[in-house]
């Protein structure tokens, strides 16, 4: 994952890693393993960030404004659906950003929001074949 948008707010006056750590209620330590690529950078923490670093969703969110939460619930259910993983991985890749649009609006991606348009665009896709 990109990090160079937390480096560029860190850039900022004011924002510094031991103010970024508070931020996240967790030891400067753990911003220095996130920023050295030692750490993963949690998707729930991403948000945190973004808030402190006073930073817009987008570059490395899911891009377009799409959070990074709402990508990886939208991923996360996608690839556990059998169904949608034996078929041809333009549908799924078509699927996968419908949903990440349908879905960038929203605070979370809901499951049930999830299901019900995935529902819903089956539907569609069957009634035109």
């Amino acid at each position: 994952m990109d990090l160079t948008w937390i480096f560029d707010g860190l850039d900022k006056p004011d924002k510094t890693r031991i103010g970024l750590a508070k931020a996240l209620g967790r030891d400067v330590s753990v911003v220095s393993k996130i920023l050295s690529g030692k750490r993963r950078l949690a998707v729930e923490d991403e948000e945190i960030i973004r808030n402190y670093l006073e930073m817009p969703y987008g570059g490395s969110s899911g891009g377009n404004g799409i959070s990074s939460r709402v990508v990886y619930n939208v991923a996360f259910h996608i690839v556990k659906d059998k169904q949608i993983k034996e078929g041809d991985p333009r549908e799924f890749a078509d699927l996968f950003l419908e949903l990440c649009h349908y879905l960038q609006d929203q605070e979370d991606a809901p499951i049930d929001k999830i299901v019900s348009f995935e529902a819903q665009r089956r539907a569609r896709r069957s009634s035109q074949s």
